[in-house]
């Protein structure tokens, strides 16, 4: 979803590797239809090395779709305990994971994750633990 400085890069690999009948760009979109339409894929794929907070990531997970992502230190700690999270280090790792999460991810870990996304970034809990952070500062 989106557009990106990548995005040609990734459709000529989608081309290459013949999976773009399989993956597809979707552009910008609003973001309730966003929320409403991402519960229907089988998985989001983060290749970012570097992230600032991971937002995509976070609302994949609380509609239940799993993310396979590169360990990025933000995405490992906004993740933390999801059971439907896949991390990967190198290429062969990423192949690995894209032909088998689907053995780990059932309907149990899919409502967890959920559960766990809406707890931990639930404006109330948000904004007590800024609290506590601006606190702690001063």
């Amino acid at each position: 979803f989106g557009h990106g400085d990548s995005e040609k890069y990734l459709k000529d690999k989608c081309q290459k590797y013949k999976i773009s009948n399989q993956v597809f760009f979707e552009g910008s979109i609003d973001n309730n239809k966003l929320l409403d339409t991402i519960k229907n894929y089988d998985a989001m794929l983060s290749a970012s090395e570097t992230e600032t907070f991971g937002l995509n990531i976070i609302e994949c997970l609380s509609r239940g779709v799993p993310v396979i992502s590169y360990p990025a230190k933000t995405i490992l700690e906004i993740t933390l305990n999801n059971p439907i999270i896949f991390f990967y280090n190198n290429n062969n790792e990423l192949i690995s994971t894209l032909k088998h999460f689907t053995e780990k991810v059932n309907t149990e870990k899919r409502l967890l994750s959920q559960k766990i996304i809406r707890e931990k970034f639930h404006i109330n809990t948000m904004l007590k633990n800024y609290i506590k952070m601006y606190e702690n500062l001063v």
